[in-house]
Order: C-alpha cells, then structure tokens, then sequence
C-alpha cells in the first residue's frame, strides 16, 4: 500500500514529547527525567528501539506512553511511528543526549505561535556527558530572539502536525538514519512554512560520533546518503533544509533524461511508500 498524504487527522491543541531510545540508559534516564523537572507534565512518548534492558520501567516511573520495538529499528522509521500514533496538535522530537532547559518545553508553543512558526529549535551547549552536566539549567526570561535563516537542526525540534501532515510527511522507509531531519525541515520550507530557531533559548547536547565508531551505522548512513544522492526531490528538500547548496540541483540537470525519468518513477512508486510497522 502507498502512503502518501494524511490530511484529515482528528490533533488535540495538546503538546507531545517524543523520545527515541537504544540503549544508552543513562543518557536516556537523564533526558527523560529532565523533561519531567523542567517543568513539563504533558504526555511524553518513549520509543524503545530494542534496548537491552528495556526501558519499561523508566517510562512507568515519568508516566511516559512506552512503545517498544523488538529490534533496532533506527531513527527515522521510529519517527514516522510517532507521527502515525501522534493526536496532539505540537510534537516535540528529543534525541536521548539532549535536556531541555528549565520551562523551555512550556514556553516553545507561544512563542511558535507568536512568530508563525512551523518548527521551532533551541540553540545548543555542547557537552561531552549529559549525565555529568552540572551547569544551570534554568530558564531564560528575556524576550525571545527568532533566526529563520538556519540549517536543520534534528536534534530537539518541535514541529507544528497541523502544518507538517498537509505535506509529504512520513521519512521515506529507505532511510533509516541520515536525512529525517532534511526531511522534515525541507518539506515544511517546501509547502511556505517557517521553521526558526529560538536563539537565546537554549539545550544541552553531546558532542557526536557514535556513527563515526560504529561500523553498522556507518554502513546505514553510507546507504542513506547514497539514495539522498540520487532523489532530485530529496536534494531539493536538503536545499530547502540549508544542509546542501542550491548548485547541488545543477547535478540533476545536466544528467540524461532518462536516468531522471527512472529516478522520478522509483520515488513515485517506492520513495513515498509509509514505513509498515511489524
């Protein structure tokens, strides 16, 4: 079956925190218990990839809606899961190495609303150990500084669904790792949406590299990057993102014309295929 669009969805004015997790149980017990003393006590989703031991008991103890996947099922087919199963009309998606400062989660839906903003990021201090942080987390009380012009940033959005389900919204199946966030971004800049980051508000995030030690994920993301390479939609969308530059598209007209017409035809028919669940 092809999934393309959903445009009649029954969202709630409420607001969601989702979290991804696979292993990395102390990185994960720390975000998820920052999210509960920074002051939000709306509905958070916990999306356990397979972790061993599972995260049941963390989700029971921060009252977290707790969905558990029998493997490693990656990033993006986790979010297109949360975006299926998501009634609330503001969802916000946290990387298991980030914390919110203090109200931020609270204060993020007014201010989206006050600068129409589709998707909103916090700026980020970078830290090697979220679970040794021991810097200030409360909350920012000046006025709210808007940046529009900013590349993706997938590692704490908040995402207005009322906007993003009226585009082309769930992360192609292919990819599992790289690109969800180009996705996202690109598809809301696509349709006229505005997607910002809150400058002066900020989250603590760790440094990366677990891709680059991992020699499965960086087979995965070589995988990823590769079909990204040969979608003239999805080297649109990453110009949209901010992520590749505008002369990446030039590549696209200067190949012959019936390798585009294959390409077109296999992201009509397999790029927009909705991940099934198991």
């Amino acid at each position: 079956m092809i999934s393309v669009k959903i445009r009649k969805r029954n969202l709630k004015f409420g607001h969601t925190v989702a979290v991804v997790a696979f292993n990395n149980h102390a990185s994960t017990h720390v975000c998820i218990s920052q999210i509960r003393k920074s002051g939000f006590s709306g509905n958070i989703i916990l999306v356990d990839n397979g972790s061993d031991p599972p995260f049941d008991s963390l989700a029971y103890k921060y009252n977290c809606a707790y969905i558990r996947n029998k493997r490693n099922r990656y990033v993006n087919p986790a979010w297109n899961q949360i975006f299926k199963i998501c009634d609330s009309r503001y969802l916000t998606l946290l990387n298991n190495d980030c914390i919110p400062k203090d109200n931020y989660l609270n204060e993020v839906i007014g201010i989206m609303q006050t600068h129409n903003l589709s998707l909103a990021v916090p700026n980020a201090v970078i830290v090697s150990d979220i679970t040794n942080y021991a810097g200030s987390l409360e909350a920012d009380s000046s006025r709210e500084i808007i940046d529009i012009n900013i590349v993706k940033d997938g590692h704490f959005m908040t995402i207005d669904m009322q906007a993003y389900t009226q585009c082309q919204f769930l992360i192609p199946r292919g990819l599992r790792i790289y690109f969800g966030d180009d996705w996202i971004f690109g598809q809301l800049r696509l349709h006229g949406y505005l997607c910002g980051q809150i400058s002066n508000r900020y989250c603590i995030r760790e440094t990366g590299g677990t891709t680059s030690r991992n020699p499965q994920l960086r087979s995965i993301f070589h995988k990823d990057a590769q079909i990204a390479h040969n979608s003239p939609l999805i080297t649109q969308l990453g110009v949209f993102s901010g992520s590749i530059d505008e002369s990446a598209l030039l590549f696209w007209k200067n190949r012959p014309f019936y390798r585009r017409l294959i390409t077109y035809i296999r992201d009509k028919f397999s790029l927009y295929v909705g991940e099934i669940l198991p």
